[in-house]
């Protein structure tokens, strides 16, 4: 089995978020392309906070990386809720961390039931989002 390896950054010192070109270890550096510029830069590897593809898309086909903000519906005997969660890496696997319910769910489990919103970096107030 192949996965595909993909990584955003955000940087910490610009507030953008790019596609990871190159990552240079030794020398603390990562080459980011600006996705809405077009532009790359080089930035410090402190500078930036890194996100992998989880390998799975949402329901509408979208690519989904760690720290991504979910949208999930859930339905209980007669009531409906709508939740928005973010995707973290824990223990080996990536989850469906909702905090609403104190569930943790594998991304895996729920894909098709999600639909990417935003992300943690660039729309962190939807995670604060819960409707009935």
């Amino acid at each position: 089995m192949v996965r595909e390896i993909k990584l955003q950054a955000w940087s910490k010192d610009h507030k953008f978020m790019g596609n990871v070109y190159s990552l240079d270890f030794e020398a603390g550096l990562v080459k980011v392309e600006h996705t809405q510029k077009g532009t790359t830069h080089t930035l410090g590897i402190s500078n930036v906070s890194l996100r992998q593809f989880t390998g799975l898309k949402d329901q509408n086909d979208k690519e989904i990386f760690e720290g991504d903000l979910v949208r999930e519906t859930h339905t209980v005997p007669e009531e409906r809720f709508v939740t928005v969660c973010p995707i973290e890496f824990v223990d080996g696997m990536f989850i469906i961390n909702d905090e609403n319910f104190g569930e943790q769910t594998p991304l895996h489990e729920n894909v098709y039931g999600c639909e990417v919103v935003g992300n943690i970096y660039e729309t962190p107030e939807l995670a604060d989002v819960f409707d009935e």
